[in-house]
């Protein structure tokens, strides 16, 4: 069974990743406009993502988290961070003079992929918060 300090530090730890990267993508934004339409939606899911990670937080500390469920979120925020760490080095690879032309030849098919699994780790969580609330 996983430590309740593990899950309200995971989920700490991975709000602060997610609000690391938002501002990431405007510093990123500023300079690679092409990459505007790409990214809006990296930044919803990371928005949502945080308020999600905020009430899982909240529900462990109130102790309403059950045992198998603990063990699943720290597994899913864990991953959850290695996607982010992702979305980051795309974004430093992408910087630069030559930084939206790199973005148009594969920096927006990448993020597609980093945007589905994104979501479908903020889906995930998402199920977690929805379990506890019933």
């Amino acid at each position: 069974m996983s430590d309740p300090l593990s899950v309200a530090a995971s989920c700490v730890g991975l709000i602060t990743a997610a609000g690391a990267t938002a501002r990431a993508i405007m510093s990123f934004v500023r300079d690679c406009r092409e990459a505007r339409a790409d990214l809006t939606t990296i930044s919803r899911e990371l928005a949502d993502l945080q308020i999600i990670l905020e009430l899982l937080k909240s529900d462990e500390e109130e102790g309403s988290l059950p045992g198998p469920l603990r063990t699943q979120i720290v597994a899913i925020v864990d991953s959850c961070g290695g996607l982010i760490s992702s979305i980051d080095d795309l974004l430093k690879r992408h910087k630069g003079k030559t930084g939206a032309i790199r973005w148009a030849v594969d920096g927006k098919r990448e993020v597609e992929g980093l945007r589905r699994g994104l979501e479908a780790y903020r889906g995930s969580l998402s199920l977690a918060v929805e379990t506890v609330t019933l």
